[in-house]
């Protein structure tokens, strides 16, 4: 009986891999993956809308004006740190007022609505008497 050689046995069980994932497949099975999940649960995009954002305003202004163009500007190249009144001035009267939120140990943040379009927000957060940053929320 001959044993065969340690080469052999190695390269001869051994499947090779020829075949590459391309971005096309990974994409493909994205889509399809995400496809399952809407045909499994047809709910599951508004659930992932309605938590983008719940306001639920603390204290909402009598009126209120849209947030133009040049004051979004604006807004987006302040600077983290910058006074509160500074920034306040340069925005129209808020949409309303969300509840105080607890960011930092020993910090409670401020939050601000300011309304975009009928469907979109953008929040300004203070800590004190600072800005500290805001966000885009799509509903």
């Amino acid at each position: 009986m001959q044993v065969p050689s340690p080469e052999n046995t190695h390269t001869s069980f051994v499947p090779k891999l020829t075949s590459r994932i391309t971005l096309k497949d990974g994409l493909f099975a994205s889509i399809a993956i995400l496809s399952l999940a809407i045909v499994w649960d047809p709910k599951i995009l508004e659930r992932t809308r309605s938590t983008a954002l719940d306001l639920q305003c603390t204290a909402k202004a009598s009126t209120s004006q849209l947030l133009t163009a040049s004051q979004l500007t604006e807004l987006t190249q302040t600077r983290e740190g910058t006074a509160k009144k500074t920034v306040q001035s340069r925005l129209p009267k808020a949409y309303c007022q969300l509840s105080n939120l607890s960011v930092r140990a020993g910090a409670v943040a401020q939050r601000e609505v300011f309304q975009l379009s009928s469907s979109s927000w953008m929040v300004v957060m203070y800590e004190g008497d600072r800005f500290m940053g805001s966000r885009q929320v799509i509903q």
